[in-house]
């Protein structure tokens, strides 16, 4: 596929934002040379859709409303009862792959990756950025690694997903999230992100 140019070049500047003295408590990046695309299943195509899903990417069936399913550097999200985003590194030619694995008669298989840009927000205060914005429970006893929700963003619909943690001695040490955003709004809605991130302060990461 043709490389996808970044969304937030003009945007995130790499270094640190915010206060010298204080310990940066985020870390904000551009997650780049993914692709997404969409597979949307029949009502009475969707249980094989999904096996099939999960046979050819090596993932765990996406069975759950909630939770992401993730194998290496593949995951599905179940973002209804019969859509699915895979999203996987650009080399993967995923459009042109599921594309060939799903007749018509099966799924509609569409390529979303130039329409979205993904802001991994990382660090011990994450959760508190996040919630900044999101009407989401982050609690991790609601909101474990691999879950994912839509939300607005300054009225704009976003999808969160609760990637992984950084490690640590508590679940609340470093969480690391995903933020897809609409390509047509991702810039200015990383600037507004951006400028509350610096108060904790912030690195931006290349």
């Amino acid at each position: 596929m043709v490389e996808i140019a970044s969304a937030l070049a003009g945007v995130l500047k790499p270094g640190r934002h915010g206060p010298p003295a204080k310990t940066a408590g985020l870390t904000l990046s551009e997650v780049k040379g993914r692709d997404v695309v969409q597979v949307g299943a029949w009502r009475e195509t969707v249980d094989r859709v999904r096996e099939k899903l999960a046979y050819d990417l090596g993932t765990p069936p996406a069975t759950g409303t909630r939770a992401a399913v993730t194998a290496g550097e593949r995951t599905v999200i179940p973002v209804g009862p019969d859509k699915f985003l895979v999203v996987a590194p650009a080399s993967d030619n995923l459009f042109q792959k599921l594309s060939a694995a799903f007749p018509a008669s099966e799924a509609v298989v569409t390529e979303l990756g130039h329409s979205r840009a993904i802001l991994r927000i990382a660090g011990p205060n994450a959760r508190d950025l996040v919630a900044r914005y999101l009407a989401v429970d982050l609690d991790p006893s609601v909101f474990p690694v691999g879950s994912f929700a839509a939300s607005g963003l300054h009225g704009v619909g976003v999808l969160l997903h609760y990637v992984r943690d950084m490690g640590g001695s508590s679940v609340f040490e470093a969480p690391v999230f995903d933020l897809y955003l609409p390509r047509s709004f991702a810039a200015s809605l990383t600037e507004g992100v951006l400028h509350v991130a610096e108060q904790w302060p912030c690195q931006v990461e290349a």
